[in-house]
């Protein structure tokens, strides 16, 4: 019998080394996965796996290539920028309006925008509290 054969089936820890060039995230874990599964894998499961994988890898940055794409932190900068101006522009809107609304009304200016800027508040922390349920696509 020979004892690289034994050895090859026993169940070993895998190690993954923290000293990645790329220190990619998904290549750690894609790496963990096949290191940890590969054991069990045919040399024709293993090529086919990793044909797909180095696929999917080409389509990523083909996409990221040709802007469809974008890095998370810039599309969270969008978003932050484009909702605090949405937020600004609801906070100044009670002191705009409510002058006008309180005249069409024949009600204390300083009044109405109280209660507008009351309400408003109550909408925008009701907004900044999201929730989210990954199981609703």
């Amino acid at each position: 019998k020979d004892p690289r054969a034994s050895n090859a089936k026993k169940k070993k820890t895998p190690v993954v080394s923290d000293n990645d060039d790329d220190g990619d995230e998904i290549n750690k874990t894609v790496r963990q996965i096949m290191l940890t599964e590969g054991a069990d894998l045919s040399r024709e499961e293993a090529g086919r796996i990793r044909e797909n994988y180095m696929a999917l890898q080409a389509k990523l940055q083909y996409e990221k290539d040709s802007g469809q794409l974008i890095e998370l932190t810039a599309a969270e900068e969008v978003l932050f920028n484009a909702f605090r101006q949405q937020r600004d522009a609801w906070l100044n809107w009670p002191s705009r309006v409510a002058p006008l609304m309180a005249a069409d009304l024949d009600v204390p200016a300083d009044r109405m925008t109280e209660v507008l800027i009351e309400h408003v508040h109550k909408h925008i922390s009701v907004l900044g509290e999201p929730e989210f349920n990954p199981a609703e696509d």
